[in-house]
């Protein structure tokens, strides 16, 4: 449904902006109105019937439909509005014609397809760098607005420099664009021509240094701050969103891993099924078919029984049935869509292979899979940090008390001592 919205959207936005340059045509303009009015309402309408109205105004995206509720009203009121005055619209309806169009910013909720990773992500940093652009835009401000106040002193019988405001707007310009009078004249050349002797040789150096600590270390400061503000902000984010959809993802991985182990292919893991009785492998079946149609509380219900009998019946993992699923296309979807590294799929088995069995058990590669969700994080650094100290700590203590075992003391009396 919500890629269909978001065409009726862009759809209404294009009509509106149709409508705007050719007024003369009011009548289509207005069937086309009442057309999409219907469309949101048919929306709304069906979401409340499906999701509950408890749910859409107050469930996990009820800001989203609290918005598009108020952008239904307004459009209610626009034709309420139209029908009672029998005009085809004045200032007022103008008005809210122009109000209606915030809808187009329910286009950032399909950011969340898979399809729009890019787009979501360009579009997150742009809204995380926006404070340290801020501060950047202030810092350039306070610069500017120094240099303007010297100017004013020195070049005030020159119009572009006559008012502290004009002089801003003309440094601006000349650091960021063509550095030129308002008859189109070269700013540098002209004040050059005008001084003489000395003050020529003082306007070439203020007039470099002050170039080049601007566009050379000041811009080049603020794309740094910002780049580096944005990578922390998508970092953080990536991480809360693992962290979300953590127990979702583990839902899918069980009963993806049920599925596999239960529908042996072209015999790679038929000798699986010699440890299944047939009450087992019926059960795995109902549980893997159930789950498809329940919400997400009764799929994890699902998901956990169904391991819980993977787990009973001692199945392992060959590196060969293991290789087979890479090649399936519904075991490489769900890995993808857990953000799994899967680009070398030749050394992922040796990866989760840990004790180096040659095979894997359900829990080892259902926890192994998971940890190799995302990118490393500092959690993943000093986990391994903290994990190989408390080994070195564990091995100088064994190395001690064999030490004092072979010296013929009590190791708790040596320590003691």
């Amino acid at each position: 449904m919500d890629v269909g919205i978001v065409i009726v959207i862009s759809l209404n936005a294009l009509v509106i902006g149709i409508s705007a340059d050719n007024p003369g045509n009011a009548g289509l303009w207005e069937v086309l109105e009442l057309v999409f009015f219907t469309i949101y309402l048919a929306e709304c309408i069906v979401k409340n019937i499906w999701w509950g109205v408890s749910t859409y105004f107050c469930g996990a995206d009820w800001t989203w439909n609290l918005f598009d509720f108020f952008c239904l009203l307004l459009s209610a009121v626009e034709l309420l509005l139209k029908l009672a005055a029998g005009t085809t619209g004045g200032s007022q309806l103008n008005l809210l014609k122009v109000l209606r169009l915030a809808r187009l910013f329910r286009l950032v909720r399909i950011m969340r397809f898979k399809m729009f990773k890019e787009l979501k992500l360009m579009a997150m940093g742009l809204l995380s760098g926006i404070r340290a652009l801020i501060w950047a835009v202030v810092l350039l401000l306070v610069i500017i607005y120094t240099v303007s106040i010297i100017t004013k002193s020195l070049l005030e019988d020159e119009e572009e420099f006559s008012t502290v405001g004009a002089g801003m707007f003309t440094l601006f310009r000349c650091f960021t664009e063509a550095c030129e009078t308002y008859s189109g004249d070269p700013i540098p050349e002209r004040i050059y021509a005008k001084l003489g002797g000395e003050q020529q040789l003082l306007f070439h150096a203020a007039y470099v240094l002050v170039t080049m600590m601007i566009t050379v270390g000041l811009f080049n400061l603020i794309m740094a701050v910002f780049i580096d503000n944005v990578t922390k902000s998508q970092n953080q984010r990536k991480q809360k969103e693992l962290g979300e959809t953590a127990i979702e993802t583990e839902v899918n991985l069980k009963m993806l891993l049920a599925r596999c182990i239960n529908e042996p292919s072209e015999g790679k893991s038929s000798y699986m099924m010699e440890r299944f009785s047939e009450e087992v492998s019926n059960k795995l079946n109902n549980l893997t078919d159930v789950a498809k149609k329940r919400h997400q509380l009764e799929q994890r219900v699902c998901a956990d029984e169904a391991f819980r009998l993977l787990k009973e019946c001692n199945i392992n993992i060959t590196r060969e049935i293991f290789q087979a699923w890479l090649q399936d296309p519904e075991f490489v979807r769900v890995l993808e869509d857990a953000d799994v590294d899967i680009s070398n799929k030749f050394e992922l088995f040796n990866i989760l292979d840990v004790d180096l069995g040659g095979e894997l058990s359900p829990h080892e590669l259902l926890t192994g899979l998971l940890s190799l969700r995302g990118d490393v994080s500092k959690g993943d650094v000093i986990y391994i940090l903290l994990r190989v100290r408390d080994m070195t700590h564990r091995m100088e203590q064994l190395q001690y008390d064999i030490r004092n075992l072979k010296s013929g003391l009590d190791p708790s009396t040596a320590r003691s001592s």
